[in-house]
């Protein structure tokens, strides 16, 4: 049920879920430890449709927003597919996942000690691995198509800036908030709108995840252009972490951007400034002096003054955060090529 849910998102049942979710990615974080596999198998029963998509996709990478079973033994895959006996309008799948030592990656884990089925040797993998597909073919001997696939690493070069985003956006633990946020990533406004809300009702009054659904919530409002809903939303996340952390605390500097981008989207440009400038403070105060989240508000901070025709200003803070991202990052780095054209944007004004 957790599973087809999760496929379909449905909303209701991922809520009444949601600690299982939780639950299940500790556990195979803890089961990991004993886990050292280099190969899985999968056997699945697909329509020709989503063979053909398969096929269509090779060289491209692959998301699973399910709990996938995988088993050791390719016997025990092959014996799935065989049992299904496909019909003409389906297709035998084998899927050979690779896994590489020690790769960083979505937990997996050996969880045969735990199943009902001990010999079906299983691996379970948490829901959102990704994966790169090698290459699809048809097996003559054995009348099944294989398709091949690497379990990815996290600090793959082509993947790398995405998990980082996705981090950096969502946090990189998983919670019963993370449910919310993914539903906000994959562009499910709506659903992730409604995951909140009822979050809000089940938490304690004291519970710390109350201001992070304020935050997404506020997220959520920013994106659809309800920026008055946005900006109450993010402010009560505020008022919540004032009270309850240091003041010099990482996600007291996150509200105050939060909110900065919000009033920079409503024209309130002298409002923006005075947050980011409460943000700067306190990031420059807490992280190291190259990091990202220091050049991210230093940039923002020169988008701002671009938008008041304020030039000089601008070029100061896009130099600074260039300044951070050229020690920090390769020549080649996306974000860097952006914020040369940020200071080349500037400068043609200032002739």
């Amino acid at each position: 049920m957790l599973n087809k849910a999760l496929r379909v998102q449905n909303i209701d049942i991922l809520f009444a879920l949601r600690f299982l979710i939780v639950d299940i990615h500790n556990q195979l974080i803890k089961e990991s430890s004993n886990t050292n596999i280099s190969r899985l198998y999968r056997g699945q029963v697909m329509s020709k449709d989503e063979l053909d998509r398969i096929r269509s996709s090779i060289g491209e990478f692959i998301s699973i927003n399910s709990f996938l079973s995988t088993t050791r033994s390719r016997n025990k895959a092959l014996e799935f597919t065989q049992s299904a006996q496909c019909e003409v309008q389906y297709e035998c799948v084998l899927f050979k996942i690779k896994v590489e030592s020690r790769i960083k990656a979505k937990p997996f884990a050996d969880i045969s000690r735990l199943s009902y089925f001990p010999g079906e040797e299983e691996i379970l993998l948490m829901l959102g691995s990704i994966f790169r597909l090698e290459s699809v073919h048809f097996d003559q001997q054995q009348q099944i198509w294989v398709a091949d696939l690497d379990l990815c690493n996290e600090d793959d070069h082509d993947l790398k800036q995405v998990f980082d985003h996705m981090k950096k956006e969502m946090g990189s633990e998983t919670t019963h908030i993370s449910l919310g946020n993914l539903f906000g990533q994959m562009g499910e406004l709506d659903k992730a709108e409604k995951y909140y809300k009822r979050l809000l009702n089940e938490l304690a009054v004291d519970d710390s995840g109350i201001a992070e659904c304020y935050v997404g919530l506020g997220n959520v409002h920013r994106n659809k252009g309800e920026y008055d809903l946005a900006l109450m939303n993010h402010e009560k996340a505020l008022k919540i972490r004032v009270k309850a952390l240091p003041p010099d605390h990482p996600y007291i500097a996150q509200t105050y951007n939060n909110i900065a981008n919000v009033q920079d989207d409503k024209g309130e440009y002298d409002l923006a400034l005075m947050n980011m400038e409460k943000a700067l403070k306190i990031r420059v105060k807490d992280l190291p002096p190259d990091h990202p989240h220091i050049a991210d508000t230093y940039r923002n901070m020169g988008l701002v003054h671009e938008a008041t025709c304020t030039w000089q200003s601008a070029l100061e803070y896009h130099n600074k955060a260039a300044t951070i991202w050229r020690r920090s990052l390769a020549t080649t780095h996306p974000q860097l090529v952006t914020i040369e054209n940020d200071i080349r944007r500037v400068k043609a004004q200032l002739k």
